[in-house]
């Protein structure tokens, strides 16, 4: 436990650059990576249209099942775009995006 808190005063004593946390506006997001964040909110609006739909155990189950299949299919497409301009180049062995973060 000491010595873990000595490395720990010793790299906030260091001098090393720290990480600098910018406030942006959620608009501000290139549209996939809006898209991405909000892709596993779709269980959640399944289940409250099923419960309304049908019984509230059944609807959880039929939206947990739709829901998922829908945020993963949302992901599949931000992570593995159809068309040829989107998608990652490959430049000597390394992908290379659209984004940097």
């Amino acid at each position: 436990m000491t010595r873990a808190l000595l490395i720990l005063l010793a790299i906030l004593c260091s001098g090393a650059p720290r990480a600098v946390a910018e406030e942006r506006v959620i608009k501000d997001l290139p549209k996939d990576v809006a898209r991405l964040a909000f892709a596993w909110t779709e269980p959640i609006k399944q289940i409250a249209r099923n419960v309304r739909r049908f019984d509230p155990v059944s609807g959880l189950w039929f939206g947990l099942v739709e829901g998922s299949a829908k945020s993963i299919e949302r992901t599949a497409e931000v992570l593995l775009p159809e068309d040829k301009e989107q998608s990652p180049k490959v430049k000597s062995g390394k992908l290379l995006y659209r984004y940097s973060f």
